[in-house]
């Protein structure tokens, strides 16, 4: 099912596109709710959708983070980091009020 959704979406510009009132895109969501396989085949048309942010600054990745998504979070930045290689830029971790992915889950408790 989710493979057809995607393939009827069509490329990342398509998905950046739809936005819901908090500014979240499809991949935001699949990642908040830890849907790893959408999260993947959604990158796999466009890895820049990992960078798309809501309307409080939230990455996908933030947002599997804040949620404890583990299996969503292990995905989008295993294919970050395995496409874009270790860099110094690590503003998709930060969110407009300066917390970062290491604040939110500490906070949380939430990636045991």
């Amino acid at each position: 099912m989710g493979k057809r959704l995607v393939g009827i979406v069509g490329d990342g510009n398509m998905i950046k596109q739809m936005r819901n009132d908090q500014g979240n895109n499809p991949l935001h969501l699949a990642a908040s709710l830890g849907q790893a396989d959408m999260c993947m085949l959604m990158v796999d048309r466009d890895l820049e959708l990992i960078m798309s942010r809501n309307m409080d600054g939230e990455t996908p990745l933030f947002l599997a983070a804040l949620h404890g998504r583990k299996q969503a979070f292990y995905t989008l930045h295993y294919k970050w980091s395995s496409n874009r290689g270790q860099h110094e830029d690590f503003s998709h971790c930060k969110r407009n009020d300066g917390n970062s992915i290491l604040h939110v889950t500490i906070l949380g408790g939430v990636l045991r």
